[in-house]
């Protein structure tokens, strides 16, 4: 049975969909903390790690968040990131970004 939501000012967030601005920084440092750790360690076995991140979470902030939220939370971080970076100069290596795929979608609804 998962952990209650304890703290008062995340109790209608229950289920994360957005995560508090305050506990997506502290999976960044956290995630930044055991940067090392997971360069040296295989990716079956960095399950560890997440647990140790999502405990951090849970004991800091009272939201229990499990080992692939934070996994997916931080997969979606680094891919918006790159999604960004792409649009910020001008997109040269000609990625589909969500921008190009909305135009497209847009010019062939016409």
């Amino acid at each position: 049975m998962a952990a209650p939501i304890i703290n008062p000012q995340y109790a209608n967030a229950n289920n994360l969909r957005e995560w508090p601005l305050d506990v997506t920084e502290a999976l960044i440092r956290r995630r930044r903390f055991y940067k090392e750790d997971f360069y040296t360690t295989r990716l079956r076995d960095q399950a560890e790690l997440w647990l140790r991140i999502s405990n951090f979470i849970y004991n800091t902030y009272f939201i229990d968040v499990s080992m692939a939220q934070c996994r997916q939370k931080w997969n979606a971080l680094i891919s918006g990131y790159k999604n960004l970076k792409h649009l910020m100069n001008d997109n040269p290596e000609g990625h589909l970004t969500i921008n190009i795929f909305i135009t497209k979608c847009l010019m062939n609804s016409e």
